[in-house]
């Protein structure tokens, strides 16, 4: 595609009205990036915000340079540990693309393009892969971030002297002391697993658990797939895309699928495809 801009921030505003989603991009600025012969700079863009993660690696790299500067080692670790894992972060993300581009650009250059199928090839598995370890990089930096709370935020440890290292912990602290603190009502919201609107960080850590201590992503319900359909487009024409379903109710199935083997049905439907439930359908 070409499009004219005014500015470069134009580019992601256009591609969005189109229906959408920039997960990210990478900038070449040499030729030596190029030709591969240094990587070029990648960042996860987030509608609204613009390169959030970059933006916050930044701040906590500087905040781990001016700890080491005032000989706070504690807090210069914390934070450059946190740093390290907001650009594996990003780099996992990007071989997550990759190894999508990779599975549709064999259907493109095969002419499989279809309205709506699931299979499986052999670009599944680096696709599976890539997932796993996104939500690996995502749980290391999800404790991180709770051992730093926990030690320089909030100073609460598990026994006096014993730093909290895992966000279960930390939540789990923080409600036994209930308190007006904005930062520690955020955490216990977006860690609740008891409510029916759960929050974001225990649906997350449900699935780290789920691909760390269960089973593999393909095997928590039956035989699950990659899904390729066609998106629409705003204003006409339509692009071929692929994705990978989650298993839906992690937290569900991480009670339920460590006591016994997938029963779940596949659902067919009168045109003789097999097609997830409409919940299970949640795109990686």
């Amino acid at each position: 595609m070409q499009f004219e801009i005014d500015t470069f921030p134009g580019l992601f505003v256009r591609v969005t009205q189109l229906g959408l989603l920039v997960i990210g991009c990478q900038f070449f600025q040499d030729a030596d990036e190029v030709q591969a012969l240094r990587p070029p700079v990648f960042r996860v863009y987030a509608p609204r915000h613009g390169w959030i993660a970059h933006d916050a690696w930044r701040l906590w790299r500087q905040v781990a340079a001016t700890a080491l500067r005032s000989d706070r080692m504690e807090i210069a670790d914390g934070a450059a540990r946190v740093a390290f894992e907001l650009e594996a972060v990003e780099h996992r993300t990007l071989e997550l693309c990759k190894a999508y581009a990779a599975q549709l650009r064999a259907l493109v250059v095969r002419n499989e393009i279809e309205p709506y199928k699931r299979f499986e090839d052999l670009n599944s598995s680096p696709v599976l892969h890539s997932v796993h370890a996104l939500f690996y990089e995502l749980a290391v930096l999800r404790d991180y971030l709770a051992e730093f709370i926990s030690r320089h935020v909030f100073a609460i440890y598990k026994d006096k002297t014993q730093p909290v290292r895992s966000m279960a912990r930390l939540a789990a602290l923080l409600r036994a002391q209930p308190g007006d603190d904005p930062l520690a009502n955020d955490l216990l919201a977006s860690t609740d697993r008891e409510n029916p609107e759960r929050g974001w960080l225990a649906t997350l850590s449900a699935y780290r658990n789920l691909f760390t201590h269960i089973a593999p992503v393909s095997q928590i319900g039956t035989r699950m797939f990659t899904v390729q359909e066609q998106l629409a487009l705003e204003g006409g024409g339509s692009l071929p895309v692929i994705y990978h379903p989650l298993p839906p109710d992690p937290i569900g199935q991480e009670k339920t699928r460590a006591r016994q083997l997938p029963v779940r049905p596949l659902h067919r439907l009168g045109d003789g495809v097999c097609r997830p439930p409409a919940a299970s359908r949640a795109r990686t």
